[in-house]
């Protein structure tokens, strides 16, 4: 193999080692969330999803998609959109920080269950206070119901866009509505560690070698011998 073709070959495998790298190291982060609603089911209540821009400097979007009910389903009401808030739980929901609060407001039916799957921004937060994403059930009279979140407001799950990410879940303190806190599963592995960036390595070896054995063969194919070139190019 010629040193041109093993520049090449080498260029080609750091190539693809920095741009997987930086793509997987960029990916958002994505989570399934399911809330047993079997203690509540058949009641009307309201699913409220806030984004809060706390830094007020680096843009970021949230998007929650695959909406289960467990047998509950969506009232006819539209939602109540705020800010950056778009879409319906018939496909996708997007809350953007165009401004300080943004959120998505929706009616439902409890059926046994509710689950959907989100996925957070890698960009986080430049400083100040991160950005915060937080869930809440409203009941009829579009009061949250009541849970453990230290702050006083009733989230269920609370996400503080920091590095790494703060994922919280609480449950319900209301008698009335006794709904345990969410259960919170990764969906999709984001940022590698470095282990497995290391594992590229043996595939760039890999490469290296399979094109000496091309050229070895090709050399053994024209009859030539040490020191002779062969007329076909392996690299350009």
């Amino acid at each position: 193999m010629t040193s041109n073709g093993l520049i090449h070959a080498l260029k080609l495998g750091v190539g693809l080692w920095l741009g997987l790298s930086t793509a997987l190291s960029h990916a958002n982060a994505i989570y399934d969330v399911t809330l047993d609603t079997s203690s509540i089911s058949g009641g009307t209540y309201s699913l409220v999803y806030d984004l809060i821009d706390g830094d007020g400097a680096i843009n970021n979007t949230v998007t929650l998609n695959n909406f289960m009910f467990g047998g509950g389903a969506i009232t006819g009401t539209p939602p109540n959109l705020t800010g950056g808030a778009s879409g319906d739980m018939s496909s996708t929901v997007t809350l953007m920080d165009t401004i300080f609060f943004n959120s998505f407001d929706q009616a439902f039916t409890a059926g046994n269950l509710l689950s959907f799957t989100i996925d957070i921004p890698s960009n986080l937060f430049g400083s100040g206070f991160a950005d915060n994403f937080s869930f809440y059930l409203l009941d009829s009279t579009f009061n949250p119901i009541a849970t453990n979140d230290p702050f006083g407001a009733g989230a269920f799950l609370t996400v503080d866009l920091s590095a790494p990410l703060n994922i919280q879940t609480f449950s319900s303190t209301d008698a009335n509505h006794p709904v345990s806190a969410p259960l919170v599963t990764v969906a999709v592995a984001t940022v590698p560690t470095p282990g497995m960036l290391w594992l590229l390595v043996p595939g760039l070896v890999g490469m290296v070698g399979v094109s000496r054995l091309k050229a070895r063969s090709e050399r053994k194919g024209f009859g030539l011998n040490k020191g002779q070139h062969s007329p076909i190019h392996i690299f350009s």
